[in-house]
């Protein structure tokens, strides 16, 4: 981490800069506690911090390659690839989707495909 960076979340998570260093190389035990605000300070989910290691939930790190990758998009983009992952759902056979950000009905997109 950057000195600055490092001192300001010390400092959100109310503990010394050697203490988080102690953290980050995995040289101590951390406390849920401290799991939950260093979490909230990073604005990151606790699973964030299990990514590298055999506890990670596979589906959290799909989830979070995905997100990273849309990112990238602009809207349109982001519609067709949501667009796309209905038509591969619905050539599989699977009918359950989640309710669209933009309202419109699961049916109503596989209708269009």
């Amino acid at each position: 981490m950057q000195a600055v960076v490092f001192q300001s979340t010390a400092e959100a998570v109310g503990c010394s800069n050697n203490y988080l260093s102690h953290i980050e190389t995995a040289q101590c035990k951390l406390s849920l506690s401290m799991l939950l605000r260093l979490s909230l300070a990073l604005g990151e989910s606790t699973d964030f911090f299990l990514l590298d290691t055999p506890y990670a939930p596979k589906e959290a790190i799909i989830n979070r390659d995905i997100a990273a990758k849309l990112a990238k998009c602009g809207p349109a983009r982001k519609r067709r690839i949501s667009d796309g992952i209905i038509g591969f759902c619905v050539s599989e056979g699977q009918r359950r989707f989640s309710q669209p950000a933009d309202g419109r009905s699961d049916e109503a997109d596989a209708s269009r495909i």
